[in-house]
């Protein structure tokens, strides 16, 4: 009936063959899914195989109307039961079982499924994974068998295509991208399971792709690959990742001063500043000019400026110096630039606005009230022409069809900044200096370009960012113990895959681990990689060494879930993954894994 298919044995809709229903009309039956006369009446001569009721044929398989060889139908719903499709009779009540099967298979009540259900594909009426070459698939589809075209394989969405396997630099057993595993290995260095490490590490020593050795378990170190040599690791004083003069890497951080990635550096300089291996900060300058600087104990203080000391002084009576400019003590500091009294702030770098004018320390002046504009730190008469003319600093005009701000006398229709007490307009915006419409410049950052068209600055996909897995909060369970001798705190390390949604324990990349803890610390330098490659979504899979590696069996998983890295986790430098259940009990033991992004110039 219309694009619904029905069974084909009601009066009102009789048919079979997935041919348009028949309305028998009056004085006809439909029995046997034809229309005949009533007079025929329904017997086991025309209805062999369903059931009589009300003088018409039935298919015998409803819960109304069970039955077959034409006898009379049974109302299986009349007392609670359903109609077994397999020997038309009634049975007990039973709920059919349908989750996870293709149309057309057992629903285990005698009948079949009439929905599809199947994640994978189906063989007839068998539901498989649909994963394999010769049977690839997915939604319940018919499975496909890739291998009857040449070089085609089943990929991660279940289609059959075209897929060169990459296994360069891989270890055997390693994803080849194109659904399969590598077959041998062709990693330079060495083996942990099926990652692939660099082989200069005391932990992971090796080289050829052959299993990586635990050279410090031997009381040695790694050189060229080979346990046994003389050298001494070195890591006194240094960064975690930095060099430890034996052709591996230091796994702690004993820096005393900061970290400028795996440099440690003294961290008493204002443009490196910081301690206990902290990540160097750079002293800034803050939105009134004055600098910060790198006190005694390595931290970012205000600096006292170099001049006549201000301390009790106020109301801009006492002349005084900052820094070799002359100016006024206002609230007991040397204001150089104008007094705002207003707001009790002294403008330093700003006051060059018609409505705060000035310099020296004098009381900053409205220029507007006497229809005038600031211009070297003094209220003139406008002399401009043109769209400008009569109007003040940062009035709105149209230059050529083109949306500004009045900057000294002209439409500025890119954008403005202060320089030497006057309003000055960049007409062709750049990276120093970005914006349109009579906007404020901005200043793009290194990893940032100026999109001249929209006037900001915008993300630069080709620029690098270091990616650190930094720390982890592991949740501690009442009754959970990660390990079953000695301390029950797990031995957390953390795997990672860039740009893929399907996670498993399979990854791509791992920390190193940290032994009886739920607060790891790894400060762990996951590689450098492009904007392009870091935006999306990416598998973290965080795990409890059982074994004396990372990153190789025995292990446990503690969670496994996706991240998304997006455009404003650049401009904060980190990304928390704040949920990551594990995918055997489906709990939530991790309350945090933090990520670091640090810009590579």
């Amino acid at each position: 009936m219309g694009t619904q298919c029905v069974a084909g044995d009601q009066k009102s809709a009789c048919g079979s063959g997935g041919a348009q229903c028949l309305s028998c009309d009056t004085g006809l039956l439909c029995q046997a899914k034809k229309c005949v006369p009533e007079s025929t009446g329904c017997s086991s001569t025309n209805c062999p195989n369903g059931c009589c009721k009300n003088n018409q044929c039935r298919s015998g398989v409803g819960n109304d109307a069970c039955g077959s060889g034409g006898g009379a139908c049974v109302d299986c719903a009349a007392s609670g039961g359903v109609c077994s499709a397999a020997n038309r009779t009634c049975l007990a009540s039973c709920t059919p079982n349908c989750t996870g099967k293709c149309a057309g298979a057992d629903d285990g009540c005698g009948g079949k499924c009439q929905v599809n259900d199947c994640r994978g594909c189906c063989i007839g009426e068998q539901c498989t994974p649909g994963v394999t070459d010769a049977a690839c698939g997915k939604d319940g589809a018919q499975c496909s068998d890739c291998t009857k075209s040449v070089g085609s394989k089943c990929g991660p969405d279940k289609t059959c295509s075209s897929c060169t396997p990459n296994c360069a630099g891989k270890c055997a057993g390693a994803a080849d991208e194109c659904g399969g595993t590598c077959k041998s290995s062709s990693c330079p260095g060495c083996c942990v399971g099926f990652v692939c490490e660099l082989g200069t590490a005391d932990n992971a020593c090796g080289k050829g792709g052959a299993a990586c050795a635990n050279c410090a378990a031997q009381g040695s170190s790694c050189a060229s690959g080979s346990c046994g040599s003389s050298c001494t690791p070195s890591c006194s004083g240094k960064c975690q990742g930095a060099s430890d003069g034996c052709g591996g890497t230091c796994q702690s951080n004993s820096c005393t001063g900061c970290c400028d990635g795996t440099n440690c550096l003294p961290g008493n300089a204002d443009t490196a500043c910081g301690s206990a291996g902290s990540q160097c900060h750079v002293c800034p300058t803050d939105y009134q000019g004055y600098k910060w600087k790198c006190d005694s104990t390595r931290t970012c203080v205000k600096d006292t400026p170099t001049g006549t000391d201000c301390t009790g002084k106020t109301g801009g009576t006492t002349s005084c110096t900052d820094n070799g400019k002359p100016g006024k003590c206002w609230d007991g500091a040397c204001c150089t630039g104008c007094w705002d009294s207003s707001v009790s702030a002294c403008w330093k770098f700003i006051n060059v606005f018609d409505d705060s004018c000035g310099i020296g320390g004098e009381t900053c002046v409205d220029c507007t009230a006497s229809s005038k504009v600031c211009k070297n730190y003094k209220c003139e008469t406008p002399t401009s022409t043109g769209p400008c003319a009569g109007k003040q600093n940062l009035d709105t005009c149209t230059d050529g069809g083109k949306t500004g701000k009045c900057i000294s006398g002209s439409c500025c229709t890119g954008c403005y900044y202060s320089s030497s007490g006057t309003l000055t307009c960049d007409s062709t915006p750049d990276d120093a200096h970005c914006g349109k419409d009579g906007a404020s410049c901005t200043a793009c950052k290194g990893y940032q370009n100026c999109d001249t068209s929209a006037g900001s600055c915008e993300l630069d996909t080709t620029a690098k960012f270091k990616l650190e897995a930094t720390k982890a909060i592991i949740i501690e369970k009442a009754g959970k113990s990660w390990d079953t001798i000695g301390d029950a705190a797990p031995d957390p390390y953390l795997g990672i895959s860039l740009n893929k949604t399907n996670c498993s324990s399979a990854v791509d990349k791992c920390t190193g681990k940290e032994n009886n803890t739920f607060k790891p610390a790894w400060k762990f330098d996951l590689g450098t990689y492009t904007v392009n490659q870091l935006l999306g979504t990416h598998c973290v899979s965080l795990f409890d060494a059982d074994g004396p590696w990372a990153c190789a069996p025995p292990f446990e998983t503690i969670g496994r879930c996706t991240f998304e890295i997006k455009e404003q986790h650049f401009d904060w430098g980190y990304k928390w993954v704040l949920s990551c259940p594990n995918p055997n009990d489906n709990i939530d033991y991790v309350s945090g894994i933090r990520f670091a992004l640090t810009h590579v110039p």
